[in-house]
């Protein structure tokens, strides 16, 4: 799903922002204010269109299912996780006739939100608490808190090896850049990329602590504050959970001179662990040719301290920097990419029961099949891909595909074979293909 908001000409615009609810660092009301609406109006099938006003005496947001662009907020909703895979959520606020606050205009927002994407959620039995709002919006920073807060009886590295491994892939050209997880297109000239990096020194995770602010909370403050990758870096710093502990990549376009050059601090890499936050200035490297991510931190320090040095003396070099599977074939096969359809081939890539590099395995590669897992299959893995070179992100464009790939043949996932794990509202099968994502409003 996309979701964009965005402000008035002295307010940062973010076409790409996810936003659920008021900022927690926004002065936000102590209670909930009062709500007027009524059921969202489809023109289209699946497509709901709303606008939400402001009322200022009542203190009050009025929803009517009309586009109105001199609302306070107005977007859509198409509902088509069944056709394409996605469901599309554009909304536009700060642009009406009334001149109001952040807060009121990020509200109005997140309420046009919920309102219009409501017919696709399935219904809570009761209300719920803002403290559950944000619980849900942390589902990546949950990879952390549970084991902080729950600790497994089964410390053995032979336990950690399949579920800890992250499977999210992205790569950064000079002409192009990819990701299987977050992907942001920043009206501030920034594309963010990210992959998750495990935490295997579990003794890390004792620091976690709720002095903090969550990772979504504070990759969304970064993304509004942040003018260049450094800035980026350091607002995403303060208040470190050490939850959802990942790699940001974050590409500054205003940097790059196409066919020329690339200017110091076009590219910022940025790593987390608990109580520890390191980022550094790699232009250079992408000079030489490219980035790659697959879930291992890149950083010696973070690296280090996170356990990987253990595994590798135990499990092996694929939990090595340099020697791990998608490392080797990013460093064999990145070459190939010269236009945007070697660049959706390389990211879809899974020729595990031929390629080297993968031995036999459904992982060891760009896009991960653990369905496939002959010993111990499981629903996850590579489940989306979001493609983009520098004319389309100038642009806010991308090519995204949902579902796990079935390149050279690989079968389509279908939800029968682990109807166990909750897919309810979901595809039974996933054969989608490449759709172009962009703001029309």
């Amino acid at each position: 799903m996309t979701r964009r908001v965005r402000g008035p000409a002295a307010l940062p615009r973010i076409p790409s922002l996810r936003l659920k609810h008021l900022d927690p660092l926004s002065d936000a009301p102590t209670t909930p204010l009062p709500l007027t609406c009524i059921i969202p109006f489809s023109f289209l099938p699946g497509v709901y269109y709303a606008t939400a006003y402001w009322m200022p005496t009542e203190k009050r947001i009025q929803v009517k299912n009309v586009l109105d662009r001199n609302g306070d907020a107005y977007g859509f909703y198409n509902n088509s996780v069944k056709t394409t895979g996605w469901g599309i959520l554009e909304i536009k606020a700060g642009y009406g006739s009334q001149s109001l606050s952040n807060e009121i205009i990020m509200f109005a927002a997140g309420f046009l939100e919920g309102y219009l994407t409501a017919p696709a959620v399935f219904v809570f039995p009761q209300p719920i608490t803002l403290f559950q709002i944000q619980f849900l919006n942390a589902i990546g920073d949950l990879l952390d808190l549970i084991p902080s807060l729950s600790p497994t009886k089964n410390s053995s590295l032979k336990f950690f090896k399949r579920w800890d491994m992250g499977h999210c892939s992205a790569l950064i050209k000079v002409r192009f850049m990819e990701s299987l997880d977050d992907f942001y297109l920043l009206s501030s000239g920034l594309v963010l990329l990210q992959t998750t990096n495990s935490v295997y020194n579990k003794s890390l995770l004792q620091h976690v602590v709720p002095q903090s602010l969550l990772a979504w909370q504070r990759v969304r403050v970064a993304n509004m504050m942040a003018n260049n990758g450094k800035q980026w870096a350091e607002v995403f710093s303060k208040f470190n959970s050490g939850t959802y502990n990942n790699q940001y990549m974050v590409l500054d376009l205003k940097k790059v001179n196409l066919n020329h050059s690339l200017d110091e601090g076009t590219l910022y890499i940025v790593e987390q662990i608990p109580t520890y936050v390191e980022y550094s200035e790699q232009t250079a490297v992408l000079r030489r040719g490219y980035w790659p991510s697959y879930n291992i931190p890149f950083h010696e320090k973070v690296y280090n301290w996170s356990g990987y040095p253990i595994l590798v003396k135990n499990l092996g070099l694929d939990y090595s920097y340099d020697l791990a599977p998608r490392a080797k074939i990013f460093r064999r096969d990145q070459g190939k990419v010269t236009d945007m359809e070697s660049m959706k081939y390389i990211m879809r890539y899974n020729n595990y029961k031929e390629d080297p590099y993968s031995k036999g395995d459904p992982c060891n590669t760009i896009c991960c099949r653990e369905d496939l897992n002959s010993l111990n299959p499981s629903p996850g893995g590579c489940y989306d891909t979001k493609v983009a070179d520098i004319y389309l992100a100038s642009k806010y464009k991308a090519y995204a595909i949902s579902g796990p790939t079935v390149q050279g043949g690989l079968p389509v996932f279908h939800w029968s074979r682990f109807n166990k794990t909750l897919h309810e509202g979901m595809p039974e099968a996933y054969n989608f293909d490449f759709i172009t994502m962009k703001p029309i409003l």
